[in-house]
């Protein structure tokens, strides 16, 4: 009997329940627990939370501002652990918005998982932190959702949400962060991670992994989903990642020129952009996947996103929309438009013996590449006055280096780069210079020459629009069905389950990303194997091997063609005879704009 009392009387541990917080709150853990709402003093405070509360409990922020005062003060940092199956919540109340904010003297994290598993964050704003969430220490199957995180002035923060392998103390980097799912977020308005007001690159809005040369080696920051968010306004990138098997879909992305600085340093901003609007401003890329690991491939997908205007930045004179710079990446059905310089760039390369294996064996297909290399035109196109070879890409696709190797670039719609205007082509080194690296296979991808594709709405005046440019096909397009196959069969198969191609690569069986997304918003790919409409779904895939095995027995001739039919999201991405140029796949009577992110608050 003592020891029953004895259990029920410890913090959170007796069953799973319902609690209430508010600003005011200044109950005992035991008084807080209700099935109903409880508002003011008769709640529990914000500390009393992450002290107590247990796997299974849901914790109620009510509406307010939470302002945390003293040096390392915290907003969130859960104490717990949930479990499998019984997360700790913390969620706003219904209809409520909790505002977790920078006190006096704090410059510590708004939220800090360390050694957390099995938590959701639902609901929140954390705003002004010098870091706004930090994922460290082994923190695993862990969601964020629903939250905002922003700085008023783009000069608060040093970091913005890392997902990173810190061992608590910071002794070493070995204690890698996994399985996590950031999603339906909007993050935006970060740039100093030094001194405010100098002139630096800055902060990722997002990031997985230090890059440090030591944890993503071996241990990595793996299997993180990333997906559905709203970034924009970031010094360095909206999104940095080193893990492996890294999942980043249907995020919206902007980052053009949006902070001043008169600190020591600047440069570039004063030189003169298309819109004067933008001048004495800095902004950079809108997104970049990384090795630094010389490691064979990191297998990421990064599918559906929809990333604007990547602009200058006072470092040095990047402007690139999206870059890939790790080995062996799924890059589809994203929409890139009004880079400044290149939309996409396959950045560094495999190189031994120094830095990481870059941009390689990456299949970049059925991607909308818009309206490249516009709005510095007073810095790229002119070295001196009067001078009018570009110093820069300009191009639609730009390969870093020659060693930015075999990747494949496949039913690509690319069309009006400055670039081609420039020069008459869209791909190539940068520069006057249209060669590209060894083992670059380019296939059946729209280009410029090939004429307007008739996008529905092209229309680019609006940076923080969430819709335009709408770069779906028009019924009289051209682009419609002029799609190839991705790759072919390798041996014949007659009611098998086991199919070699020539190349798996262009696929994924469901396995990537967080566990939580899993089965929920991930699916493993479907194929059409030998005609458009023989579809069928993945079971698993082994690359090495290149072997496919399918989920039901299908039949199928030796060299018989194979396209995508479902993308990662289930979202049918075949119709017709063919697949379509680029990333929206026309559907006759209606429009279907696969992964076109859907902001669901």
């Amino acid at each position: 009997m003592l020891a029953l009392s004895a259990c029920l009387i410890l913090p959170g541990t007796a069953f799973a329940s319902t609690y209430w917080i508010s600003p005011a709150g200044q109950a005992a853990w035991t008084a807080c627990r209700s099935d109903t709402p409880l508002d003011g003093t008769a709640c529990c405070s914000r500390s009393t939370a992450n002290t107590n509360a247990a796997a299974g409990d849901t914790v109620y922020f009510r509406g307010g501002t939470y302002s945390v005062d003293g040096a390392y003060g915290t907003g969130i940092e859960p104490t717990h652990s949930g479990s499998s199956g019984k997360l700790i919540t913390f969620a706003a109340a219904p209809g409520e918005t909790p505002v977790i904010t920078k006190g006096t003297g704090a410059d510590g994290w708004g939220v800090l998982l360390r050694n957390i598993s099995y938590f959701k964050l639902d609901g929140f704003t954390i705003r002004n932190w010098p870091r706004w969430a930090t994922l460290q220490h082994f923190s695993h199957h862990n969601e964020i959702t629903n939250c905002t995180f922003y700085g008023d002035t783009g000069n608060e923060g040093w970091q913005g949400l890392y997902i990173i392998e810190d061992c608590i103390g910071g002794e070493s980097f070995l204690c890698p962060s996994t399985h996590n799912w950031i999603h339906h977020n909007t993050l935006h308005t970060l740039h100093t991670d030094t001194v405010p007001n100098t002139c630096v690159e800055g902060a990722d809005l997002i990031r997985i992994g230090e890059g440090n040369g030591t944890g993503d080696s071996v241990e990595g920051n793996n299997y993180n989903t990333i997906e559905n968010n709203l970034l924009y306004h970031a010094g360095h990138t909206t999104f940095d990642g080193y893990g492996l098997y890294t999942v980043f879909r249907n995020n919206i992305m902007h980052n053009e020129p949006w902070w001043s600085s008169t600190g020591s340093g600047c440069r570039y901003a004063d030189i003169g952009h298309d819109n004067p609007a933008y001048d004495g401003k800095y902004g950079h890329r809108t997104f970049q996947i990384t090795d630094g690991y010389k490691r064979d491939g990191i297998y990421a997908l990064v599918e559906g996103n929809r990333s604007g205007f990547g602009s200058n930045n006072p470092g040095n004179n990047g402007a690139i929309g999206m870059d890939i710079a790790g080995p062996r990446v799924i890059f589809r059905y994203n929409d890139i438009f009004g880079a400044m310089n290149s939309c996409l760039e396959f950045k560094y390369g495999w190189v031994e013996g120094a830095g990481g294996h870059g941009g390689t064996y990456v299949k970049a297909y059925n991607n909308t590449l818009y309206h490249c290399g516009y709005g510095f035109g007073a810095y790229y196109e002119y070295v001196q006055p009067g001078q009018t070879t570009s110093p820069e890409a300009l191009l639609a696709v730009q390969f870093y280096q020659t060693e930015t190797i075999n990747n494949v670039l496949k039913n690509n719609l690319i069309y009006d780069s400055r670039r081609y205007a420039l020069s008459g082509f869209d791909i190539g080194y940068g520069g006057s210079d249209s060669r590209v690296p060894a083992g670059t296979v380019l296939t059946n991808n729209w280009i410029t020459s090939n004429g307007d594709p008739k996008f529905v709405n092209p229309n680019l005046t609006d940076p923080s629009s969430t819709t335009l440019p709408n770069l779906t096909l028009q019924s009289s397009s051209g682009a419609i069905d002029g799609g190839t196959y991705l790759t072919q069969a390798n041996g014949s198969g007659t009611i098998s389950t086991t199919l070699i191609v020539n190349d798996a690569m262009y696929f994924q069986d469901g396995t990537w990303g967080s566990d939580l997304a899993k089965g929920i918003t991930l699916f493993p790919d479907w194929i059409a194997i030998g005609s458009v409409d023989n579809v069928v779904q993945i079971s698993s895939i082994n690359y090495s091997t290149n072997t496919i095995t399918l989920a039901s027995p299908m039949t199928w001739n030796n060299n018989a063609p194979i396209w995508l039919y479902k993308k990662s999201d289930g979202a049918r991405v075949l119709y017709g005879s063919a697949p379509d140029y680029g990333a929206s796949e026309f559907e006759t009577g209606t429009l279907t704009p696969p992964g076109k992110p859907h902001l669901v608050r």
